[in-house]
C-alpha cells in the first residue's frame, strides 16, 4: 500500500484547503460566508460529476439485482455514516 502522504498523490479532498486556515481568527459572519462557500463549492463539484455518479448508481444497481453484494468500508464518523446507508440499501 503506498504512503499517500509522502507521494504527494493526495485526492483534492484529502488536500489541505489553504482557505481555511485561520478559521479561529475569522469573526462569526465571515466564519459563516467561508462555510457556506466552501459547501458550494463541494456540491458543485459533484454535479460536474452528475453522469458520472449516474453510470456507477446504475451499474452498483444491476450488480445488486444480479446477487452482488455492496462493501461499505469507513472509519470513525465515514463509518457511522456507511452503515446508516447500508442499512437502507
Amino acid at each position: 500500500m503506498r504512503d499517500l502522504g509522502v507521494s504527494g498523490d493526495l485526492p483534492p479532498t484529502e488536500a489541505r484547503n489553504e482557505r481555511s486556515a485561520g478559521l479561529d481568527l475569522l469573526d462569526t459572519p465571515s466564519l459563516v460566508e467561508l462555510l457556506v462557500a466552501e459547501q458550494r463549492d463541494a456540491v458543485d463539484a459533484v454535479l460536474r460529476e452528475t453522469k458520472t455518479i449516474a453510470r456507477a448508481v446504475d451499474e452498483i444497481a444491476a450488480r445488486l439485482r444480479a446477487g452482488g453484494v455492496l462493501h461499505y468500508l469507513g472509519a470513525g464518523s465515514s463509518g457511522r455514516l456507511a452503515m446508516i446507508d447500508a442499512a437502507e440499501i
